[in-house]
């Protein structure tokens, strides 16, 4: 696609973007009934909990985003000495940082909402267009860019390792600490859902650093045991957030942690060793990510790395059952962790 032509296209598709989540933001400021198209439910998706993103309005979020692009791409089509490889870079980074965050949204009204807003849809096909034109309008190779700047998307991956673990770490304390009182209040749970959002910030840094790494190198890191075995792990806590935000996370207030019951509304006896389960799954997930980042060798063969992997995964998970048996049984405090 011809540069100039691709800029133009990105403008008014940032434009259209930055319109629309202006008109949301004044319709959810002024409490006014949403127009849905396609039997769409779009008040109660704009108006639900996951309406906010790190507490800040998802409809901010939009119109910051569109309104970069827009001036980013003006002003790129003004002075095209500006277009220089860094600057490309970076675009195609937030524009790549968009389209996948407007998955995540979309995830989020199929999966734990399970209502579709028509609107928030047009918003996610907005972000996927300026991503593929974005993309096809580079006027430089894009695996060189990759190639290029690997040391700095090394230090990102480094970086979305360490928060990780950091954030799982300090998500696990204060789960226990939570639970004193053997529940967990709606305040408590909206502490721990930004968290969680903070930790899939973190995996959605890591998942965009590994594509970084490689696009210029696919042949070479196929073959390497540490990069494939980070994916494996990856993919393991893009599976294990999936159902900690949709099983578990949702009931969480009405789980009691503190006495055996059986299933019903207010007791989800299933749910409480799943939760258990899940923290520990993640725990030694991350930190797995993260020892496999800071070594340059792996001594290890791809086969005893996927067995110690597992083993650690059992561990884990059979640890978090007993921890539950201690805890109902009252034989031990939660906070005996924390």
């Amino acid at each position: 696609m011809n540069p100039i032509i691709a800029k133009l296209a990105v403008i008014f598709l940032g434009i259209l973007g930055f319109l629309l989540a202006l008109w949301i933001y004044h319709k959810k400021k002024r409490n006014e009934q949403m127009v849905c198209p396609f039997r769409g439910e779009c008040g109660q998706v704009i108006f639900s909990r996951y309406s906010q993103f790190f507490g800040i309005e998802l409809t901010h979020l939009g119109m910051m985003y569109y309104g970069f692009i827009v001036f980013a791409y003006t002003v790129m089509l003004l002075f095209h000495k500006l277009v220089v490889p860094e600057v490309v870079f970076v675009m195609l980074g937030i524009s790549m940082v968009g389209f996948l965050f407007s998955l995540y949204l979309t995830g989020v009204q199929a999966f734990l909402l399970k209502r579709w807003c028509t609107w928030c849809l047009c918003s996610m096909a907005l972000c996927t267009f300026i991503f593929i034109v974005t993309v096809v309008g580079i006027e430089f190779s894009v695996v060189k860019l990759f190639a290029d700047y690997k040391g700095l998307i090394v230090l990102f991956h480094s970086i979305a390792a360490a928060i990780g673990v950091g954030a799982v770490t300090i998500t696990d304390v204060f789960f226990f600490r939570f639970l004193k009182d053997y529940r967990i209040s709606q305040d408590e749970a909206d502490i721990m859902r930004i968290l969680s959002d903070i930790i899939w910030f973190t995996l959605g840094l890591l998942v965009l650093t590994s594509i970084g790494l490689f696009v210029p190198a696919t042949a070479v890191i196929l073959i390497k045991t540490k990069f494939i075995m980070e994916i494996i792990i990856t993919l393991v806590l893009i599976i294990n957030g999936v159902v900690l935000n949709l099983v578990v996370h949702p009931r969480l207030v009405d789980i009691s942690f503190g006495e055996e019951s059986v299933d019903h509304t207010d007791e989800l006896h299933h749910l409480r060793k799943l939760a258990y389960a899940l923290g520990g799954v993640s725990l030694v997930s991350w930190y797995g990510v993260f020892i496999l980042g800071s070594l340059s060798v792996i001594p290890l063969s791809f086969g005893a790395l996927i067995a110690l992997y597992a083993v650690l995964i059992i561990i884990a998970i059979a640890a978090s059952q007993y921890f539950d048996y201690l805890v109902t049984n009252k034989k031990i405090s939660p906070t005996a962790l924390s």
